[in-house]
């Protein structure tokens, strides 16, 4: 199964590791093939960009995989950590998934219905899974990645990154659906 995981740093580069959840127990996935571009700019500072599969093995052994930058301070590495649910993970993979993206929302942007620093676009009738960038939340406002602050005081998201409106269903975010 593919997975891509995105860190932002502006000091040095900071490594990306992959955890997996079952229930309260949180282990570090092994057996996990990763390949990671490490970049700078002026604006951004360091940015680790990692892309990798995961064997179907470690997948049906989880929830969750969490993709989480190491760093020195525990609380931002809280804070920008991204969660993927099982489920989002075999469905971006998988052609029976029972999430279609229908034709008339190409290229159209979906948030999550869980996790706010994640959101779905659909591309040539498949979904794609990616989080956020440090510091942002996805905002069904803006159908962008946007400052965690703004994301909040639009009520759609609580500080611990989770969605406020419950629900297992992905919701379509484009001009019709902003709030």
């Amino acid at each position: 199964y593919q997975i891509t995981c995105s860190s932002t740093s502006d000091c040095t580069p900071a490594p990306i590791t992959l955890l997996g959840s079952l229930g309260n127990k949180v282990v570090p996935l092994y057996g996990v093939n990763f390949t990671c571009i490490i970049k700078y700019n002026d604006y951004d500072g360091w940015s680790v960009s990692c892309t990798g599969s995961i064997p179907k093995s470690v997948v049906s052994s989880i929830d969750e995989i969490t993709c989480r930058p190491i760093l020195e301070d525990k609380k931002e590495a809280d804070k920008t950590e991204a969660k993927v649910s099982k489920d989002v993970l075999l469905c971006n993979n998988d052609e029976t998934c029972n999430f279609q993206c229908p034709k008339q929302n190409q290229d159209k942007y979906y948030s999550d219905p869980k996790f706010c620093n994640i959101f779905h676009r659909c591309v040539d009738e498949r979904l794609y899974t990616a989080p956020c960038g440090k510091g942002t939340y996805f905002s069904t406002k803006t159908c962008a990645c946007s400052h965690i602050n703004d994301v909040i005081g639009e009520n759609s998201c609580n500080t611990d990154g989770l969605r406020l409106k419950g629900g297992n269903d992905k919701e379509l975010c484009d001009d019709s659906t902003r709030r």
